[in-house]
């Protein structure tokens, strides 16, 4: 049987792919606690807290991995759903500038609100 995974664990296997190993700066691996003096990467921070808000020192190795697995991924369809609403807003902005610029040339006054 492995060993139990531990807090520390979790945020080590987190940290192995998160860019410049941030995560490492909002964990204290000596005291096994968040460490809210990081150097300012928010993303960084919030993965840690969703970790470790949902760690069960109870759990398998299984059920840690998967929870983790979970969290982050539930993380990533809210934060993705955001990213569509600022593109689907970004392309109608694009979209009623380009009629405005459009009507402009052609010596019309624009019909088309912000």
């Amino acid at each position: 049987m492995s060993k139990k995974l531990t807090r520390n664990d979790i945020i080590r296997i987190a940290n192995a792919r998160y860019p410049d190993g941030f995560l490492a700066q909002y964990w204290d691996f000596r005291k096994c606690c968040i460490n809210d003096d990081g150097d300012g990467d928010g993303l960084a921070s919030f993965i840690v807290h969703e970790l470790m808000e949902t760690f069960d020192p109870a759990a398998s190795n299984y059920e840690k991995l998967s929870e983790a697995a979970r969290v982050l991924g539930r993380a990533t369809d809210e934060l993705t759903e955001v990213g569509f609403e600022f593109s689907e807003r970004l392309y109608n902005e694009v979209r009623l500038v380009r009629k405005r610029n459009k009507e402009r040339k052609h010596g019309q006054r624009s019909t088309v609100k912000a």
